[in-house]
């Protein structure tokens, strides 16, 4: 079943524990690889986030020692960050999932950014007009973390 979410997902956020190195390699063996081979043709374009948890407690892996082994799997990837969290002190619980929301956003932006332009970095639309009056032009997207995006007017 989860292959399913991992095919179909908008964004992951995978979790280790810094007090066990163990978690790390299964994070890093295990769900890493899934979620490759899972989205093969854009994994270097899915919004990951990695959470080093625990970090109230005695640290036996850095961010850094944690963000080196995974690089080697993930590779080049355009969405991805490094974060550490303390579930049990709340501590950068928040800043989770507002960067995977931020993520997700920019992830979009692109996407939009690229179909309106055709792939080309220029403005202009394909049509050759510099005008865009039409009703999408006036519309953004809105997200709500219950629905997917959606297109509210901007009047």
């Amino acid at each position: 079943m989860h292959d399913n979410y991992m095919r179909i997902g908008d964004a992951f956020i995978l979790v280790y524990s810094v007090t066990d190195l163990s978690s790390l390699r299964e994070l890093n063996e295990s769900w890493v690889i899934q979620l490759q081979n899972a989205r093969e043709n854009d994994f270097h374009r899915i919004p990951i986030v990695i959470v080093g948890n625990k970090i109230d407690l005695e640290r036996m892996i850095t961010k850094d020692t944690a963000s080196r082994e995974l690089q080697t799997t993930i590779g080049r990837n355009d969405y991805l960050i490094f974060l550490e969290t303390s579930a049990k002190e709340g501590t950068n619980i928040d800043a989770v999932f507002q960067t995977v929301a931020k993520q997700i956003l920019k992830k979009r932006h692109s996407e939009d950014a690229n179909t309106r332009t055709g792939g080309r970095t220029s403005p202009i639309p394909k049509d050759g007009s510099a005008s865009s009056n039409s009703t999408a032009a006036k519309k953004k997207r809105v997200w709500n973390p219950f629905q997917s995006f959606s297109e509210d007017d901007q009047t």
